[in-house]
Parts: structure tokens; sequence; C-alpha cells
């Protein structure tokens, strides 16, 4: 399979450079315009979200194995909110997307 090479001009629309840019339905927009603001706020919650979901899946993960290697059952309800937790932010994180 041949690699097709990407250039500059590929990647860029140049739609940016007079300080407007498109929302999803193509409307456009000032860059410095209140609802762009809200836009990036809510990208940044979600990716916020997304990294809270990993790390809380990673913990979830570590209290299994001590649970299970070292007996320490009296963590299974930790682990069960943990895992509760987790299901909420990848909602939440969902939830965010069809704003």
């Amino acid at each position: 399979m041949k690699r097709r090479e990407i250039t500059f001009e590929m990647v860029t629309t140049k739609g940016g450079d007079m300080g407007e840019t498109s929302l999803y339905n193509g409307e456009r927009r000032r860059k410095d315009d209140l609802v762009m603001d809200v836009v990036g706020d809510l990208d940044e919650l979600g990716a916020f979200l997304g990294m809270a979901r990993a790390v809380c899946r990673r913990a979830e993960r570590h209290m299994v194995s001590l649970i299970r290697e070292r007996g320490y059952t009296y963590l299974a309800t930790g682990q069960r909110y943990l895992n509760r937790l987790s299901d909420l932010l990848f909602i939440i994180a969902r939830s965010l997307e069809t704003l």
C-alpha cells in the first residue's frame, strides 16, 4: 500500500486566518465569540472527565489486585464504588458531547 504524503495545505483550511471559525453545523463565528468559549470549556471538561475516568479505572484495577492478592476483602465495597464512579464519569462525559 502506497503512503500518501500529507502536506500543510491539506491540513489547514485557512478559514481561521481572519479570526473566524466554524461550528459543527458549518455556522461561522468569531473566535472570540462567547459561544466558542463555552465550546472550548465543554471540550476541556470532557477531556478532564475522560482523564478522571481513566484514573478511577486504574485505581479500581489496583484495588482488585489488592483484594485478590492480599485478601483485603473489606475493600470490596470501595471497589464497587469505584466501578460505579467510573460508569458515572463515562455517562457525564457522553452527555457533554450532545450539548
